[in-house]
C-alpha cells in the first residue's frame, strides 16, 4: 500500500508540470485550426498574387512543352525567362 503513494504523487507532479506545455499546445492547435484541417495558408502578399501565379504560369508552359521566354498575362507582357524572381532555368 505504502508504494502505490509515491508512485501517485510522483504521477501527480509529473502531470503538474505538463499542464502549461499541454495548455500552450491546445491553444496552438485551437490557433492555427484552419490552417492545419482546412486547408488555409498563412501567407499573403507577393506569394499569393505574384508567386503562386507566375509559377502556375510556368507549369503550365512546361507541361504543354513550352519555356516561356515572355509572360503576356502582366501588364503589356513581361519577360519572363529573364526574371530572377522567376526561375525557370
Amino acid at each position: 500500500m505504502s508504494d502505490a503513494l509515491p508512485a501517485a504523487r510522483s504521477l501527480f507532479h509529473f502531470t503538474r508540470k505538463l499542464r502549461v506545455p499541454i495548455g500552450l499546445l491546445i491553444l496552438t492547435l485551437i490557433y492555427f485550426w484552419p490552417q492545419l484541417m482546412e486547408g488555409r495558408v498563412l501567407y499573403w502578399g507577393d506569394i499569393g498574387l505574384y508567386f503562386a501565379p507566375m509559377s502556375e504560369f510556368l507549369r503550365v508552359n512546361l507541361r504543354v512543352g513550352r519555356l516561356p521566354l515572355w509572360n503576356p498575362l502582366i501588364l503589356c507582357g513581361t519577360p519572363y525567362v529573364g526574371n530572377p524572381q522567376t526561375w525557370p532555368l
